[in-house]
C-alpha cells in the first residue's frame, strides 16, 4: 500500500509497506510518481483515477523521480 499526498510535479510516495507490490518493485519514501503506463501523474486525483480504473493483476510500468533521477519501475497492481 502506499500513501500520498498532491504535489505539483507528481505524487510524494510517503510509505511503502512491506509485502505489497509497491515494495516488491522497489518503490521507495519520497519517490515522486510521474507517470503509469505512459499516463501523465501529477496530481493525487489523476493517481487515484487511474488506481480506480485498474485490475488486480494489471501490470504498471512506473515513472518515479528519485534523488533527481528518473527511475523505471515495474509493478503488479494489488499484488
Amino acid at each position: 500500500m502506499i500513501e500520498i499526498i498532491k504535489q505539483n510535479t507528481g505524487c510524494l510516495v510517503l510509505i511503502v509497506y512491506k509485502n505489497t507490490s509497491a515494495f516488491y518493485a522497489n518503490l521507495a519514501c519520497n519517490d515522486i510518481i510521474t507517470s503509469i503506463n505512459g499516463t501523465q501523474i501529477l496530481t493525487l486525483k489523476e493517481f487515484l483515477n487511474y488506481k480506480k480504473l485498474s485490475k488486480i493483476g494489471d501490470k504498471w510500468d512506473v515513472t518515479v523521480i528519485r534523488d533527481g533521477n528518473e527511475k523505471h519501475l515495474k509493478l503488479i497492481y494489488g499484488l
